[in-house]
């Protein structure tokens, strides 16, 4: 579904990105993990067309969208729920979903799969907890219904109980037919709810594989969260 090659991004300077490959598959769940700095949220942006790539390709579907406006790799199929929810406070639940898709009527499916925000779909978004928040952001990525979902730390500055939450929440969205590339810090969250996985050391990608046998290699674990891989 989404094949990146060699993709470049730099910021003045600074490299974030050395000829970056990767592909999403139709129906996984990709992990970027690795930590600050090491390049994740740099090529999601550039994905998204958020970040100028200094070079490389970026297909989706087989085709080209490297360099196309935000916009209209959105209308591809592409969302970004971007890190820090950017939830609009001054809005209510509703209104925030409404605004990520004007053309819609209704939003009963996707407070089905978020009922509390269905509890509090006239609250405003300033009101609502950092679970609730990563909630409505997810949600509101969703509501144009994307064929690809990139997901920016969804994890970052939650409660452990929201963090379970949400990431019990992917493998459902997996099994409705979205296509995710998760960037997360949260190693052993992220490789838990992951297919695949990709590890990002200064730009480049250090190590590949299944999600599983990453997971299963103390020295990542140890190295990235300073814990033990639990039994």
């Amino acid at each position: 579904m989404l094949e990146v090659r060699d993709l470049s991004v730099s910021y003045g300077p600074v490299q974030a990105l050395a000829g970056i490959s990767l592909e999403v598959r139709e129906g996984e769940i990709v992990a970027l993990i690795g930590a600050n700095g090491a390049g994740k949220s740099s090529l999601i942006h550039a994905v998204a067309g958020l970040a100028p790539a200094a070079g490389g390709k970026v297909s989706f579907r087989g085709e080209e969208v490297l360099g196309l406006p935000s916009h209209r790799i959105f209308r591809r199929g592409i969302a970004l729920c971007p890190e820090g929810r950017m939830v609009l406070g001054g809005l209510t639940v509703e209104e925030n979903l409404k605004l990520a898709a004007p053309g819609r009527r209704s939003f009963a499916d996707l407070y089905e799969l978020f009922p509390r925000l269905g509890a509090r779909a006239s609250s405003r978004g300033a009101s609502l907890s950092g679970g609730e928040a990563q909630m409505l952001a997810i949600a509101r990525a969703l509501a144009r219904e994307p064929e690809l979902l990139l997901l920016d730390e969804p994890s970052l500055g939650l409660a452990p109980n929201a963090v379970q939450a949400i990431f019990a929440l992917l493998p459902q969205l997996r099994d409705r037919g979205l296509t995710i590339l998760l960037v997360e810090q949260n190693l052993v969250q992220a490789l838990r709810a992951a297919d695949r996985a990709y590890l990002l050391e200064s730009g480049r990608i250090a190590r590949q594989g299944p999600a599983e046998a990453l997971l299963g290699d103390e020295r990542i674990v140890e190295r990235y969260l300073g814990l033990e891989q639990e039994a």
